[in-house]
């Protein structure tokens, strides 16, 4: 190739290199995969994973807890003491996918990278698009224990039941806990015969467990496993009075929050997973493969949301396009991509006899030959004896140019028209 080819080849592959390098930088819902669990520690305040069926609500939770004669967690539970069971696990279970803007995102991606490949050069572009849509699980539940106490590692689990304000203080200040009653207030309307609940603290450091570690670490952070009966899954807020950090709940299957439209503190994103890898536990009531799941995350004062969350089947409005196109087959993609490269091709031809020869009919619908590749466009340049490339022989420099022109031009447009495309995948 010559100079002239070779430096618009330069040109454009930098360009492109920026754009990659433009996306790669936007953020990522799972970008906290990368943090280190220090950091993760200090971000994310409380997590949840909730998986309901048929009327059973199972619920892996970790609470922020210090070793301090105040510090508890309280999960009030409609139902009765001996229906809940519960126990710690040994890891908290991670969901990891895609949502459909991300798949939809993912398949603009590929298309615009086939068609760009009809320049030959462009192809070491791939090994530098590093951009990757991890799906995975990971899991390590042990097994339920029935309800009564549970006491391992520093951790106290305990179901109880009071009448009254009073009453619940009393019994924390038995245990060991010394609340006010004005800060046990925001639980009066669960001190009922309908309510069990559930408390969890900490009766000191874990072993080995350095007081800086132990404030700082992610990892050290009890996880408890909790079931019971319930008509539609549901979170109570009332133990989120007053406390400032993150909240995220993860919940199996596509859910909203009944009553609440999606622009209220919440923010709401719907993924899906390939992992089968899922807890033995949560196996029976899951897809083998494809598994959805539902985010929602609330980041602040507890008290933004003051009543209990309950949740109703249903998906993120406003997502018919990117539906559409995270479900478009191989079958509907090629047509779609032919129709877009020949687009491409006519105008870029069209721009380069123009830029070249001052002349748009004839080049432009020369460019339709790039649906064979720009080799073909070569081909036909230096070999066939008729029709306009009675005019590229007549000075094969300037044909080199046009060639160069278009190829660039091709590009430039390929990315261009797919970033058009992306547009409304990024505004949802």
């Amino acid at each position: 190739m010559r100079k002239t080819v070779f430096l618009a080849a330069i040109l454009s592959f930098v360009f492109t290199q920026a754009i990659c390098a433009a996306e790669s930088n936007e953020p990522d819902a799972n970008s906290f995969r990368s943090q280190s669990p220090r950091t993760r520690g200090m971000y994310r305040s409380e997590r949840v994973t909730i998986n309901w069926h048929n009327g059973i609500q199972q619920m892996v939770v970790s609470p922020r807890l210090a070793p301090e004669t105040n510090s508890l967690w309280i999960f009030p539970l409609k139902c009765e003491s001996g229906q809940v069971k519960f126990s710690l696990t040994k890891n908290f279970p991670h969901f990891y996918g895609a949502d459909c803007r991300e798949i939809a995102s993912d398949v603009l991606t590929n298309v615009n990278y086939t068609l760009i490949t009809t320049q030959l050069w462009t192809i070491p572009l791939y090994y530098f698009w590093t951009e990757s849509s991890g799906h995975s699980f990971s899991s390590g539940m042990s097994s339920p224990g029935m309800s009564g106490v549970a006491d391992s590692n520093g951790i106290h689990i305990e179901l109880l039941k009071a009448d009254s304000v009073p009453e619940l203080a009393q019994q924390l200040k038995e245990r060991g806990r010394y609340l006010q009653e004005t800060e046990l207030g925001t639980y009066a309307k669960y001190l009922n015969k309908e309510y069990s609940l559930l408390a969890v603290w900490r009766e000191g450091n874990e072993p080995n467990m350095t007081q800086s570690d132990f404030r700082h670490s992610y990892r050290w952070r009890p996880c408890i496993y909790v079931e019971f009966p319930s008509e539609k899954p549901f979170y109570p807020m009332a133990h989120r009075s007053g406390r400032q950090g993150r909240l995220s709940l993860t919940l199996t299957g596509f859910w909203q929050i009944a009553g609440q439209e999606q622009s209220n503190a919440f923010q709401c994103n719907q993924r899906v997973s390939q992992d089968a890898n899922v807890p033995d536990s949560f196996r029976s009531s899951l897809p083998q493969k494809n598994i959805p799941f539902t985010i929602f995350s609330l980041s602040g004062n507890g008290d933004r949301v003051q009543n209990d969350l309950s949740f109703v089947p249903g998906r993120v409005k406003g997502m018919a396009y990117a539906n559409a196109v995270s479900k478009m087959s191989y079958l509907e993609l090629i047509p779609l991509g032919l129709i877009a490269l020949a687009a491409i091709s006519y105008l870029s031809a069209g721009v380069s006899g123009l830029l070249t020869y001052r002349k748009w009919r004839g080049f432009a619908e020369f460019g339709f030959l790039n649906l064979l590749s720009i080799v073909a466009m070569d081909i036909v340049i230096n070999y066939k004896k008729s029709g306009i490339s009675e005019i590229f022989r007549q000075n094969k420099w300037k044909a080199r140019i046009f060639l160069a022109f278009f190829s660039v031009i091709v590009v430039l447009l390929s990315f261009a028209l797919f970033a058009m495309l992306k547009i409304p995948l990024k505004l949802q």
